[in-house]
């Protein structure tokens, strides 16, 4: 008997906690559209820096499932 009050009481912590682990874990469509303004605009100032900070996940460009994905810039000829 305790030992089935204890399981279910540990079912319903885990359960309980499911919906936390998944909004920790994905980005909101907000959050990725924040992510690409900031891209754009670190592509305007400094196209070498910025693509180098995409590679790197640098000042946030990694976060949660989302990062800013580039090809490698093109090199001054």
């Amino acid at each position: 008997m305790l030992r089935n009050v204890i399981f279910a009481a540990v079912a319903v912590l885990i359960l309980s906690a499911a919906p936390t682990l998944a909004e920790t874990q994905f980005a909101t469509p907000e959050e990725a559209k924040a992510l690409l303004e900031r891209a754009v605009a670190a592509v305007k100032e400094d196209k070498a820096k910025a693509f180098e900070m995409f590679a790197t996940g640098e000042d946030g460009f990694k976060s949660k499932d989302l990062y800013v994905g580039a090809p490698t810039p093109p090199t001054a000829s």
